[in-house]
């Protein structure tokens, strides 16, 4: 090892040696003259080699500066683009959600200018926390007119009636609720029953008055008139299944709603004809 070490060391200072009478020779031969003496050709064949290696090894660590440069720009880069994909993604969640209220809006608009009755728009702003289809509270109260016992739909169809009134909410009872029910008739048919919530499935139950009613699977149901709330022709929804009580005594049929109401955003309250008061 002592002996690899001192052979080193003898390379380094001879090259250092030869470096020196390389600049000292191009110093003395500077001036003009037709040929390289022996001794410069000598030093040109030892020294070339050794600054084309330095220029490499230097251009080399110039590529790594530059290299590790590129990496921290693209870094940069990358995470700026993260950012104004995060920021993208945030517009377009909040622009699907003002497309989604725009369409909400634009078919309860369409559904109360189709209608005979005057309605008062109003958004959900609450639901039961015990049971999620028994009500909802709407952003709409006795300062806007609203009175209890008021139909209140969807777009698709109703959805059931107010039962408490402040001055700026109304308390809203589901169809779907236990206590709820509302005279109907098969539009088809106009075989009449009534329909009443309370079912685990989130279906109504018709009850059919006449148990030779005439009621099939598709069939239209609606809103017979014949109550003291809802006025006759409102849609609540299609017969999914008919069934017959024991004995064949009662005929009924389990209704799907029109309205989803798992997904109610919006609503309508229904105004009563002038005259009519909903006890």
């Amino acid at each position: 090892m002592l002996l690899d070490r001192r052979y080193g060391l003898r390379r380094l200072i001879l090259g250092a040696l030869l470096v020196i009478a390389a600049v000292a020779v191009t110093s003395l031969t500077s001036g003009e003259r037709g040929a390289t003496t022996g001794i410069e050709n000598l030093v040109d064949d030892v020294v070339f080699p050794l600054q084309a290696v330095a220029h490499r090894v230097a251009q080399s660590f110039a590529s790594a500066r530059s290299w590790f440069a590129d990496i921290n720009r693209l870094k940069a880069e990358n995470e700026e683009l993260k950012k104004r994909t995060s920021e993208i993604d945030s517009i377009k969640v909040q622009l699907d959600d003002a497309l989604n209220e725009n369409r909400r809006l634009r078919e309860l608009a369409g559904f109360a200018e189709r209608s005979p009755f005057a309605f008062i728009p109003a958004d959900v702003v609450g639901r039961s926390t015990d049971n999620w289809f028994s009500t909802i509270v709407v952003g709409r109260g006795s300062l806007s007119g609203v009175e209890k016992n008021w139909p209140v739909l969807s777009s698709k169809g109703l959805l059931g009636r107010t039962i408490k009134v402040t001055a700026r909410t109304s308390t809203v009872l589901l169809l779907l609720d236990t206590d709820s029910s509302a005279g109907v008739l098969v539009e088809r048919s106009r075989d009449a029953g009534i329909v009443s919530g309370g079912r685990s499935d989130n279906l109504l139950k018709m009850t059919m008055f006449s148990r030779d009613a005439d009621v099939r699977e598709g069939d239209s149901v609606v809103t017979s008139g014949l109550g003291s709330i809802y006025p006759g022709g409102l849609l609540v929804g299609s017969v999914e299944k008919v069934e017959r009580e024991e004995y064949g005594l009662i005929k009924s049929a389990l209704v799907r709603p029109a309205s989803d109401f798992g997904r109610i955003e919006e609503a309508l309250i229904m105004r009563p004809p002038a005259g009519e008061k909903p006890r």
